[in-house]
C-alpha cells in the first residue's frame, strides 16, 4: 500500500521494476520506474505489446529482478497451499 492507501502494482520488464501508474482510455496501462528520480516509463497495450515511452536514467538491475521474481513465485506457492 502507498502512503495514500492505494494498492501498488509492481511489474518487471527487461531488468527494470515498475509500478502501475494509470489505466488509459484505450485500455492500455502506463507504468513508471520504481527508482527514485528516474523518468523511465512504459506502456502495455491490450494486445500485450509494449512501448518504451521514456528511457531510464540507470542501468537495469538483474539482482532486483531475480529477487522480485523469487518473491512473486513464493507468494503464488503460498496462495496455492492455503487454498
Amino acid at each position: 500500500m502507498s502512503q495514500k492507501g492505494k494498492e501498488i502494482v509492481v511489474g518487471l520488464f527487461v531488468g527494470y521494476r515498475y509500478r502501475q501508474d494509470r489505466r488509459n482510455a484505450d485500455g492500455s496501462v502506463s507504468w513508471r520506474c520504481l527508482e527514485t528520480n528516474c523518468a523511465g516509463r512504459m506502456k502495455i497495450f491490450t494486445d500485450g505489446q509494449t512501448q518504451e515511452i521514456t528511457k531510464h536514467e540507470h542501468a537495469p538491475s538483474d539482482i532486483l529482478v531475480t529477487i522480485t521474481k523469487t518473491i512473486t513465485i513464493t507468494k503464488k506457492i503460498f496462495i496455492t497451499i492455503t487454498k
